[in-house]
């Protein structure tokens, strides 16, 4: 008993001595600066080659396996480009498939991070610091106080893989995506 008492009062302060965030940083914000390794055990982290177990290429089959769901009825192999839910898929989250695979993922919600701890509400200069070398920004297709931070990985087997922050003009992260070239750069989506 007494080594549980020590356990939750030593969690209890590690949580209100969690990580200085943003000074403009609203509580949801402050919430969602994490170290990379707490960004890991999310279950539907975004990596370099897809979210959680998804993998981008896989087929509607493979995506549900993967999920331990079943292939939604809305789901067609011959679909050109289209969005289908599955199970257990966070909300905030939405899946491209096209002819069938998986394309892309989009993610709009500040609970869904990368593998390296980006979320969306975070600022342009953490999406920097967090992919040092791999970022170039463009500007806004829409608003030109806006951007686009595109991560191009190192790995030459990853060479046709993006990871898309699109910024607000404040430049938080408004939303992001990964997913394969050319469908990550997509900016109307399936539109």
């Amino acid at each position: 008993m007494r080594t549980s008492a020590i356990v939750s009062l030593a969690l209890a302060a590690a949580l209100a001595c969690g990580p200085a965030g943003d000074s403009h940083a609203d509580t949801a914000h402050a919430a969602t600066v994490l170290p990379a390794a707490a960004a890991d055990s999310h279950p539907f982290a975004v990596s370099d080659s897809g979210a959680g177990r998804l993998r981008i290429g896989m087929s509607f089959a493979q995506a549900a396996h993967a999920l331990g769901a079943a292939v939604p009825d809305t789901a067609r192999a011959d679909t050109a480009c289209a969005y289908v839910t599955f199970a257990h898929v966070p909300p905030g989250v939405r899946l491209m498939w096209v002819a069938g695979h998986l394309a892309r993922v989009e993610v709009s919600d500040t609970t869904v991070p990368t593998s390296r701890g980006v979320r969306v509400g975070d600022t342009g200069s953490r999406v920097d610091s967090a992919y040092r070398g791999l970022v170039t920004v463009s500007p806004h297709k829409y608003d030109p106080r806006a951007s686009y931070r595109v991560v191009r990985f190192a790995s030459p087997a990853d060479s046709a893989f993006r990871l898309v922050f699109e910024t607000d003009s404040t430049q938080r992260v408004a939303r992001y995506r990964m997913g394969r070239e050319p469908e990550v750069e997509w900016v109307e989506g399936c539109a």
